[in-house]
């Protein structure tokens, strides 16, 4: 006997299977791009930290006067700074505060502070005589 179009289509099974292929697919997507998104996160505190620095040194530069910055485990914090910087899912690398500070001639009592996250660091170094604020970031060996 023959089947008229209207009866033609996908088994329920089918369907299943291609649900299944696609939740599949989309879930190790997610893995992959896992990393990434880590990397993304620790680039942007780096980003976020140095222009924070930054920051303490024009207000020291404009201001005639030392500006000292403290970076703790739980957050940057600063005498001389109003704002606060924004936090991202980064931990500061061995778990000491790092006090940075600006002089009026723009010159820095120089730090680094180390960041990592799943394997990934930066550091965010101030150059002692310059003052200048940079970033390195580096992927450990697995």
């Amino acid at each position: 006997m023959r089947t008229s179009s209207a009866e033609r289509g996908f088994t329920l099974v089918e369907i299943l299977i291609a649900l299944l292929l696609v939740a599949l697919i989309s879930g190790s997507s997610f893995l992959l791009l896992s990393p990434a998104r880590q990397g993304a996160a620790l680039a942007a505190e780096a980003r976020d930290l140095a222009t924070w620095l930054e920051r303490g040194r024009a207000r020291a530069l404009v201001q005639h006067t030392t500006v000292e910055l403290t970076v703790v485990p739980v957050g940057p914090v600063a005498s001389g700074l109003s704002e606060k910087m924004p936090r991202h899912p980064v931990s500061l690398e061995g778990g000491q505060p790092v006090r940075i500070a600006f002089h009026a001639d723009g010159s820095a009592r120089g730090g680094v502070v180390p960041l990592g996250i799943a394997g990934r660091r930066s550091v965010v170094t101030v150059d002692s005589i310059t003052g200048r604020v940079r970033i390195e970031e580096r992927v450990d060996a697995p």
